[in-house]
């Protein structure tokens, strides 16, 4: 496929939306969460933007500075294990942000999907997995397709 790395376009601790805080167990609106959002490139080239949320207890676990890849990566380098995923995929229309972003022309067909993933507990595996890092990731289909 290439290099991939990611072009970082913001990573702070926010509050919570209550649309981020409804999908991740144990977070309330408002409670802090850590938001990045990023580019992936590959061989330079932006592929796709992320936008992720984590649950303050995880997002203590990673640094910035290990951030040189993609947000799994990241996630394993904090010793965040995913234990399950879910994930939901439409088609959309790149709008202006996206499009500036993609390097498309807003419009153009892209992929949006959301996500949530849960990671492995230190608690009995008959236990379930709590969801803790919740997503929502733009794709340029036409960047997909010249890969």
């Amino acid at each position: 496929m290439g290099r991939i790395a990611p072009r970082l376009l913001h990573w702070a601790w926010i509050p919570a939306p209550e649309v981020i805080s409804d999908r991740l167990s144990g977070v309330n609106p408002g409670d802090d969460c850590l938001c990045v959002e990023y580019v992936l490139l590959v061989d330079d080239r932006p592929l796709a933007i992320f936008t992720n949320y984590l649950r303050s207890p995880e997002a203590a676990r990673i640094d910035q500075v290990a951030f040189v890849d993609d947000f799994y990566s990241l996630l394993h380098h904090g010793g965040v294990a995913i234990d399950t995923f879910d994930i939901g995929i439409q088609a959309a229309c790149a709008d202006d942000y996206a499009a500036a972003l993609l390097h498309v022309m807003p419009g153009e067909p892209v992929m949006r999907w959301s996500s949530r993933f849960a990671i492995v507990t230190a608690r009995s595996s008959t236990m379930p997995s709590e969801p803790v890092a919740a997503n929502s990731n733009c794709i340029s289909t036409g960047s997909c397709a010249s890969i």
